[in-house]
């Protein structure tokens, strides 16, 4: 099967060729995806051909990678193709949204192989041409992209994640140790398990018996841990003991070594 366009370029799919009537010597080979593209328009001159329909049937079903830039490269290249060949008119026309249609005033006839030629009818109305309410295509996104996007936002995700365990600082607060001699004993730090806070508890008794610390209404014991020092014996852990009383005007606290 050939076609000829305009009475003056014959396009033979078959051989991926275009050549005009007077000079069949002087082809241009065109590639795969345009000669399909090509083909596929003129079996439907005149309609309004999807881009997605496109896609599929000139790309994917032959296991190519379809995107809107190769399509619009394509189209691009047939128009040079075709105003090189001698016509200028606009044959494929893009229609906004939607997708391309070969023009339906351009006259094409298919010629087969025993010679016989019949004209390829229009079928869309000229409305439709000039400018129609064609509904909104979403624009295509290929699938190895969205799982490529997907991947890399996980990768994110469990960076941030790593960063945060590892220097992100723990909470501290002030933890209830109990009473000790009638004095409220509170320990700033991380939470400890039950054998650590009884042997902070001791340390906490020992020092008050040796220094006879007293409390009154509104005053507390405030401990603070270091566990690192270049005079400290391994496993072992300093702490810092201080007297604190609420000031008068109930906004500050004055803590002091004891």
């Amino acid at each position: 099967m050939r076609y000829i366009l305009c009475d003056q370029v014959i396009f033979e799919p078959e051989s991926n060729a275009l050549y005009t009537v007077d000079n069949c010597e002087e082809v241009v080979t065109i590639s795969n995806p345009a000669r399909r593209l090509l083909e596929l328009l003129i079996l439907h001159q005149g309609e309004s051909v999807r881009r997605e329909e496109i896609f599929h049937k000139v790309w994917d079903e032959f296991g190519m990678v379809s995107s809107n830039n190769n399509l619009n490269h394509c189209v691009s290249k047939l128009r040079r193709m075709l105003r090189d060949f001698g016509i200028e008119d606009d044959v494929i026309i893009t229609i906004p949204k939607l997708g391309f249609l070969l023009h339906k005033d351009i006259s094409v006839c298919a010629v087969s192989d025993d010679g016989s030629a019949m004209p390829v009818f229009a079928r869309l109305p000229a409305s439709a041409i000039d400018g129609p309410e064609a509904p909104q295509v979403k624009h295509r996104i290929p699938y190895l992209r969205i799982c490529f996007a997907l991947c890399v936002g996980v990768v994110i995700l469990l960076s941030m994640l790593c960063f945060g365990m590892l220097f992100y600082p723990h909470a501290e607060n002030d933890i209830e140790l109990g009473r000790v001699e009638g004095c409220n004993v509170l320990f700033y730090g991380e939470n400890m398990d039950a054998d650590k806070r009884r042997l902070i508890k001791q340390s906490v008794q020992h020092h008050i018996d040796r220094r006879a610390v007293t409390c009154r209404d509104g005053e507390y014991l405030l401990v603070y841990p270091q566990d690192k020092g270049p005079h400290l014996h391994q496993n072992a852990i300093r702490l810092h003991i201080t007297h604190c009383a609420l000031q008068q005007n109930s906004q500050t606290e004055v803590c002091s070594d004891i």
